[in-house]
């Protein structure tokens, strides 16, 4: 029987898709897309991991929310290249 392959793209609304953009680029992703008609939107890329970020008005205002759970078995990797691109792009590792 022949594998199937199943992609997820979680969609998480954001206050400002502008500041979502700019944190996930310090992050080391790729903008895919970077959208405004027929809505603000951005897709994001790091490797196999794609997100997709919206402005809330469509969703139903701050009343929306979006939900994420990513399973990595080498987070160290992750962790240790994401601080790493924080800090050179930011200047510091943000905690909130």
């Amino acid at each position: 029987m022949e594998q199937s392959s199943v992609s997820v793209e979680p969609m998480l609304p954001s206050e400002n898709v502008d500041e979502s953009v700019a944190f996930y680029k310090a992050l080391g992703f790729e903008i895919v897309r970077d959208e405004t008609f027929p809505y603000r939107f951005a897709e994001v890329r790091d490797g196999e991991l794609w997100i997709l970020t919206s402005s809330y008005a469509q969703f139903g205002g701050k009343k929306a929310f979006g939900a994420l759970i990513v399973n990595v078995t080498e987070i160290k990797s992750y962790h240790d290249r994401f601080a790493a691109n924080l800090r050179r792009n930011l200047g510091v590792i943000p905690l909130s």
